[in-house]
């Protein structure tokens, strides 16, 4: 979907409805390259992926989520802009998003895709599914969202299942619980490095607290 104008926008990159069928009362829909999708409501939303990438944010809270796909990194140099290329593809899905009643605090991430499918360049690193995954996550980390996947599901469960606390060893954002931190980077520092906390520690006691 375009503006008369020829250049994409955030709002016109978003399609409301490529509606194909319904399964027990929820609609399904079909996401295709170079468009989003966003919707408070529940439905079914699928398309096919190789080296493009999908980006998905959910609010929790307000029960909307949204999808992009795009094929490109960026853009050539005075290309019009368009949803085809992740520079602008995953900071309008997150805007489209907040537009339709999303707090961009409580965004949630996933990201699909990015794969190598000519077997010549898959020993060959920075191919194009991989730039395309770069570019995703950046933003994502760039906008202060954290990105949760499939294979740290996993840790999390055999951590709470043992009652075992989960240190992160970074100090930067990204992580799952960094909100917790309230942006403050001595707590952060403390909670995620063992050094920060025997100093945090040593204060306390030196200073006869």
């Amino acid at each position: 979907m375009k503006p008369a104008g020829g250049e994409q926008t955030a709002a016109a990159a978003v399609v409301d409805w490529f509606p194909y069928a319904t399964s027990g009362g929820v609609p399904n829909a079909y996401l295709h390259a170079g468009h989003m999708f966003v919707s408070g409501t529940p439905c079914r939303v699928s398309t096919i992926l190789g080296s493009c990438v999908t980006v998905a944010l959910f609010d929790p809270v307000a029960q909307i989520g949204g999808l992009n796909h795009f094929l490109l990194p960026q853009g050539p140099e005075n290309t019009a802009p368009s949803a085809r290329f992740g520079t602008l593809a995953v900071p309008w899905l997150s805007e489209a998003l907040v537009a339709a009643g999303a707090q961009r605090r409580l965004l949630q991430a996933k990201v699909f895709g990015g794969a190598c499918v000519l077997r010549a360049f898959r020993s060959t690193a920075g191919n194009l599914g991989q730039k395309n995954v770069h570019v995703a996550r950046a933003i994502l980390l760039a906008e202060g969202i954290p990105i949760d996947h499939p294979d740290l599901e996993p840790i999390w469960a055999a951590a709470n299942e043992a009652g075992l606390c989960v240190a992160h060893h970074s100090f930067t954002a990204g992580y799952p619980g960094y909100r917790d931190l309230w942006d403050n980077p001595f707590i952060g520092r403390t909670a995620s490095h063992p050094w920060g906390a025997m100093r945090a520690v040593s204060a306390f006691f030196c200073s006869g607290i």
